[in-house]
C-alpha cells in the first residue's frame, strides 16, 4: 500500500505533464502508469493542473518608494506619557502628580509639548518634557499630551493615561484637627 502511494507521488509530475496516460494491473496486482500504451491498459484522462494567477512583479521604482516611505515613518514624531503610569493610583495629601513624557525621536526644532489634564491645557506649549502638577482634587484624572510644531498644528499625540489621587480621609482620627494644648497654670501670687 505504501508502495502504491510513493509511486503514485513520485508519477505526479509525469502525471501533470503527459497528454495522455495509461494504466494497468499485472499479475501480481500491481498497479503500472505510462505514457505509453499497453496491451490491457486503460486511458486515464488527465485535466490541466489549474492556474494560479501571480501578483505583477515590483516595478524597481517601486522599492525605493517603500524605503522611503519606511524612512519617513520612522522619522514621524512619537510622543509617549511615562509618568504617571496607566491607572497608577497616588497617595499624596497635596495632590501632587509628576507628569514625564518623552518626544521620540526627539524634540526639534520648533517643535513644543504641550500637557493636558482633564482636557484643559495645564503646561506649554514648551519645550519641558516634565512638569509637577499640583493641588489636584482627589479622584480620576487623565493626562495627555501633544507635540505641536511651528505653526500651532497638533503632530502627534500621546496615549491618554487616566490615574487616581487618593488623599488621607478627612474623617480619619489621625486626620482630625486637634484642640489647642491647654495653657500651663500661671502660678498665684505669693507662692
Amino acid at each position: 500500500m505504501n508502495k502504491t502511494i510513493a509511486l503514485l507521488l513520485l508519477l505526479v509530475p509525469v502525471l501533470a505533464c503527459a497528454e495522455e496516460m495509461y494504466r494497468w494491473r499485472d499479475a501480481n496486482g500491481v498497479w503500472h502508469f505510462s505514457d505509453k500504451p499497453h496491451p490491457g491498459a486503460e486511458k486515464i484522462e488527465v485535466r490541466p493542473a489549474p492556474a494560479v494567477p501571480m501578483a505583477p512583479a515590483p516595478s524597481r521604482s517601486a522599492a525605493p518608494r517603500r524605503a522611503e516611505n519606511a524612512r519617513a515613518a520612522e522619522e514621524a514624531p512619537r510622543l509617549t506619557i511615562l509618568a504617571p503610569a496607566q491607572e497608577a493610583t497616588i497617595r499624596d495629601a497635596e495632590g501632587q502628580v509628576d507628569v514625564a513624557v518623552e518626544v521620540s525621536p526627539g524634540l526639534r526644532a520648533g517643535y513644543q509639548v504641550r500637557i493636558l489634564l482633564d482636557g484643559n491645557v495645564v503646561a506649554g506649549p514648551g519645550a519641558l518634557t516634565q512638569v509637577q502638577l499640583t493641588g489636584l482634587d482627589r479622584g480620576a484624572h487623565t493626562v495627555a499630551a501633544e507635540l505641536v510644531g511651528a505653526n500651532g498644528e497638533v503632530l502627534a499625540r500621546a496615549e491618554p493615561h487616566t490615574f487616581y489621587i487618593h488623599k488621607p480621609s478627612l474623617l480619619s482620627p489621625a486626620n482630625r484637627p486637634q484642640p489647642p494644648p491647654k495653657p500651663a497654670p500661671k502660678p498665684k501670687p505669693g507662692s
